[in-house]
């Protein structure tokens, strides 16, 4: 199935719609950012008053935030399920929009999503073996740091592999690629974009792995163009995230 990206499916009788425009997809999706970083910043207020209370210093409560893995749970649950309920707003304000077709909740065939599945992983072996050969650590000190200190290793696996791609996919892959898709940009536009923002976001790697999550975000942009799902790469990023943690829960 292969979703065309230039008209915009709808059932009988249906109402035709179009989705936002380019400005108004930027824009509402730089609205959706700032929301991110301040639910995310929202979420530190507990922890920081948590550890000045145990006589921490403010900065060095803020400063140990880094590595913390509760604090990252946190932050990605509140941010992610918080800004994924902003988006499906942002959508149904679209008049004559659905979530099912604004965000392509379409249910992929089990082959096909298994194919893209296997490819994903097969491109994450692949950028794993040349970092090897390269001689650079597979998986990231910071990573490492935070899993080496975390107290509920499952609820961290199921920020990162839940809460983190339900948001990030329904709006890099969904909000934005069906905004951009429909712009003058096109879709391959569409991809590029997604992932170039996508990896920028990921301020807590180096440029080594942003270029790698930037290798992803294309990937995943083909994905749910091809098969015109976003649940293709929404499960996608879910193996990846999965895999990254059973690596670093192996290693430590």
């Amino acid at each position: 199935m292969t979703d065309n990206d230039d008209s915009i499916a709808t059932g009988a009788g249906a109402t035709p719609w179009r989705p936002w425009g380019f400005w108004a997809t930027a824009g509402l999706g730089a609205g959706v950012l700032v929301a991110f970083l301040l639910l995310e910043l929202a979420a530190i207020v507990p922890f920081v008053i948590s550890a000045m209370i145990a006589g921490d210093a403010g900065s060095e409560a803020i400063a140990a935030l880094a590595t913390n893995a509760e604090y990252l749970a946190a932050a990605l649950f509140v941010s992610g399920f918080g800004c994924t309920a902003l988006i499906l707003l942002l959508v149904r304000l679209r008049q004559g929009a659905t979530v099912r077709e604004y965000l392509a909740l379409r249910a992929p065939r089990w082959q096909e999503l298994l194919i893209w599945i296997v490819l994903a992983l097969v491109v994450v072996a692949a950028m794993d073996a040349i970092s090897m050969l390269l001689g650079r650590d597979v998986v990231n000190d910071w990573w490492v740091d935070v899993w080496a200190n975390a107290k509920a290793p499952l609820v961290l696996v199921f920020a990162t592999v839940v809460a983190a791609p339900l948001f990030e996919e329904t709006f890099f892959r969904g909000f934005l690629f069906r905004g951009l898709a429909h712009s003058k940009l096109g879709v391959v536009g569409a991809i590029l974009v997604t992932a170039v923002v996508w990896a920028a976001i990921h301020l807590q790697y180096g440029a080594y792995e942003i270029t790698q999550i930037f290798v992803l975000g294309i990937l995943l942009g083909i994905a749910r163009h091809r098969t015109g799902s976003l649940v293709v790469p929404l499960a996608i990023h879910a193996a990846v995230n999965l895999g990254a943690n059973i690596q670093v829960a192996y290693l430590t």
